[in-house]
C-alpha cells in the first residue's frame, strides 16, 4: 500500500478523497431522509434521531459506518483515501507539503472530533446541546 501512494499521482488522490467524501455524505442525508419519512415525524435536531436509529438496525449501522468514513476510522475507505493523501503530503520534501501535511492533520482531528460528537448525540443522550439538523 505504501508503493501504490508514491505512484498515484495527487490530482488522483483528492479525486478519490472527494468522491468518497461525497457518497458518504449522501448516504449520511438518505439515511436521515429515510428516518423522517419512515417514522412520519419531523426530525428537526439530530438528538432527535435518538428515539428512532435504536429501532432501526440496519439504517443505524449505515448512519455509523457513513460517520466512521467521514472521520477516517481505519477500516473504512474515508481513512484509505485520507491516508494516501498524507503520505502524499509527507513524501513531498518541500516547505508547502510539510505545511499541507499539518494543516490536514489538524483538519483531521477537527472533523473526526465534530463527526464523532454527532454520533455521541445521536446514540447517546446529552443534555441540553441540540444540534439543528434542518430549518423549520
Amino acid at each position: 500500500m505504501l508503493g501504490a501512494a508514491f505512484e498515484i499521482g495527487p490530482c488522483i488522490l483528492a479525486a478519490s478523497y472527494l468522491v468518497v467524501y461525497i457518497l458518504a455524505t449522501i448516504v449520511l442525508f438518505v439515511v436521515v431522509l429515510r428516518i423522517r419519512r419512515r417514522n412520519g415525524s419531523n426530525v428537526v435536531y439530530i438528538t432527535e434521531l435518538h428515539h428512532s436509529l435504536p429501532k432501526l438496525p440496519l439504517l443505524s449501522a449505515v448512519f455509523v459506518a457513513s460517520v466512521f468514513s467521514l472521520a477516517g476510522i481505519p477500516p473504512f475507505i474515508g481513512f484509505f483515501t485520507k491516508y494516501a493523501i498524507f503520505l502524499q503530503c509527507f513524501i513531498t520534501n518541500t516547505l508547502g507539503g510539510s505545511a499541507a501535511f499539518f494543516v490536514c492533520l489538524f483538519l483531521l482531528a477537527f472533523s473526526a472530533f465534530n463527526y464523532l460528537r454527532l454520533l455521541k448525540a445521536t446514540f447517546f443522550r446529552l443534555g441540553p446541546v441540540k444540534m439543528q439538523l434542518f430549518r423549520t
